[in-house]
């Protein structure tokens, strides 16, 4: 792990548990490939507007984050793999926000979204290079794959932390328990969070 992720988040993550030293790059691809359907078994029944004062974002507009973030970083990795250039072009995840208009956006959607730009995830570890790329993040520095595969996995656990504070501080559907979001142990909880990462 990088020094700029621990200063950052703290090792484990100060928000959401999720250690930096832990996940190997198979563990962090399961916690990817697994996303889709957690998100979409815990936000069942919700309208995804759902949003508590703590937090800048709606159920949906933490969805959508996810799956461009995820997105994104294929995109990163498969430029690398592919021959092009290994400079990231960072972005401000705010602005992105603002830009998609977040907020507004269809819970539908953005899991549909969530599941696509996991399959852009897979196929990425498709290309052989794919593997041997050390990505240059201008604030972070050298950035492996497996670096890589770990800051999104952080991303995933991170913000289902927030999905899951948004729906424990809103009146659940008739009938509807408590349903944690889990990763590795099907009775934990994540706890949840009050950051994001850019």
């Amino acid at each position: 792990m990088n020094g700029w992720l621990r200063e950052r988040y703290g090792d484990p993550c100060r928000e959401c548990g999720f250690s930096w030293e832990s996940p190997e790059t198979a563990s962090a691809h399961e916690i990817i490939a697994r996303s889709p359907e957690r998100f979409e078994r815990v936000v069942s029944s919700r309208s995804g507007t759902e949003h508590i004062p703590r937090l800048k974002w709606s159920v949906a507009a933490y969805v959508a984050h996810v799956a461009d973030n995820t997105r994104i970083w294929a995109e990163r990795l498969a430029t690398g793999a592919l021959g092009g250039a290994l400079r990231i072009a960072t972005y401000d995840e705010a602005l992105l926000g603002r830009a998609r208009n977040y907020c507004d956006l269809s819970l539908t959607g953005c899991l549909w979204s969530l599941r696509r730009s996991v399959e852009d995830w897979e196929s990425v570890w498709s290309l052989d290079p794919t593997a041997a790329v050390v990505l240059d993040h201008p604030e972070q520095g050298p950035l492996s794959s497996g670096a890589v595969a770990s800051i999104v996995a952080h991303e995933v656990v991170h913000h289902a932390g927030d999905v899951e504070a948004i729906l424990g501080g809103c009146a659940a559907l008739p009938g509807q328990a408590a349903d944690p979001l889990n990763w590795a142990d099907p009775k934990a909880k994540i706890p949840p969070s009050a950051a994001t990462s850019q």
